[in-house]
């Protein structure tokens, strides 16, 4: 369109923005003019990683996930508070963590296994090359 996007994407990339979505897809429930307006915050964030926004904790968090995943083959969501956000702010996630093992959403000793995970190694390993 111009020449603009990266700063656009830096603005939308901002605290409270595109990367602090909680994928709850309210906002396209509530669209008055129907649109999938989680499909397009999805589509933002895929502009602002390539752009290479990805100092917000959302982009680090994801970014984490990626790695964990092609590493181990593993997802881990209760480890990633103290990568993405530090020792100092992860004793405020302590509560969530503990309504998450509670309602049996992630397992202390048991993350969740990712199946075909070769064929996911791959997919990630062309995505890097594209970037």
């Amino acid at each position: 369109r111009d020449d603009q996007t990266h700063r656009r994407l830096s603005d939308l990339s901002a605290e409270h923005g595109l990367w602090g979505c909680t994928r709850c897809s309210l906002c396209t429930e509530r669209c008055p003019k129907h649109l999938c307006v989680r499909d397009l915050i999805v589509r933002l964030g895929q502009l602002a990683w390539a752009e290479g926004l990805r100092a917000d904790p959302g982009a680090e968090r994801c970014g984490e996930v990626m790695a964990w995943v092609r590493d181990t083959g593993r997802a881990h969501e209760l480890r990633l508070p103290p990568r993405t956000e530090g020792i100092v702010k992860t004793p405020a996630r302590v509560s969530p963590a503990a309504r998450a093992l509670s309602g049996g959403e992630a397992g202390a000793d048991d993350p969740v296994p990712v199946e075909r995970l070769e064929e996911l190694r791959a997919i990630l390993n062309a995505a890097e090359e594209r970037e």
